[in-house]
């Protein structure tokens, strides 16, 4: 059961909640990496995806992100890494950003190298984390989080957080302006076997508006196994 702390993550994306056509922009992703392992990975980075609940179905030739108003992306690239839940497929891509008029919804084009994958009905087992860098380089910090769908979204009252969690409890926690940080918990995903992420955190965005004025940017994943917590992990949503 999510466990909720007067949270002021309403303010967050409470845009995406549309009623007329967002403006769209297009560019077409360039995939860095992409394949099959056959070992389930024990281990790996805390973050898995940040997606929209209702994100539709992986074609492995389009997906939809994001960008919310106010984003400073000039010159920046957009880092995308995809994870199936079993941990065996992953795939890379990056694509630049150009400097726009803001708040927009960004149509990413790519070729997938394993249509195979994606012939098969992948709905709900493939999460996106979409990362907005100076460059993909690896090292580079991340400024920014954007959520994704696969299909475009009409309307977006949801968003959902894909994390591993390495089996312990989990919170996003978000501090604010004024007040003590605000958290969510993050449910645990039943499944009997290994996989590469086993939690999610479910955001309401129709439900968390009007909560105070919340630094998105200094938001963290926090993981707790009793009393011992775990290193924080940076988690920068975008305003």
């Amino acid at each position: 059961m999510t466990v909720w702390w007067s949270l002021g993550l309403g303010l967050l994306l409470s845009s995406l909640a549309y009623a007329q056509p967002l403006p769209e922009r297009e560019v077409t992703a360039r995939m860095v990496d992409e394949g099959f392992s056959s070992a389930v990975p024990v281990s790996g980075r805390p973050l898995a995806g940040a997606m929209f609940e209702q994100r539709g179905k992986p074609s492995g030739k389009e997906l939809y992100v994001w960008v919310p108003g106010g984003l400073g992306i000039r010159d920046a690239e957009l880092c995308l890494s995809l994870l199936a839940r079993d941990g065996r497929y992953t795939g890379l891509l990056r694509a630049p950003l150009e400097a726009d008029e803001t708040p927009f919804l960004l149509r990413v084009t790519f070729e997938s190298r394993e249509p195979v994958f994606y012939a098969e009905d992948r709905s709900g087992v493939l999460a996106a984390l979409a990362e907005v860098k100076q460059s993909c380089d690896p090292g580079e910090p991340v400024q920014h989080i954007l959520p994704v769908s696969w299909e475009r979204p009409e309307e977006a009252q949801r968003l959902a957080i894909m994390i591993n969690s390495s089996r312990m409890q989990a919170f996003l926690v978000v501090p604010y302006q004024s007040g003590a940080p605000q958290a969510i918990e993050c449910e645990l995903i039943t499944d009997p076997q290994r996989i590469a992420f086993d939690r999610q955190c479910l955001i309401d965005i129709a439900e968390l508006r009007d909560h105070g004025e919340p630094l998105f940017n200094q938001t963290e994943l926090v993981r707790l196994r009793g009393p011992n917590r775990a290193p924080p992990v940076p988690f920068p949503l975008a305003p």
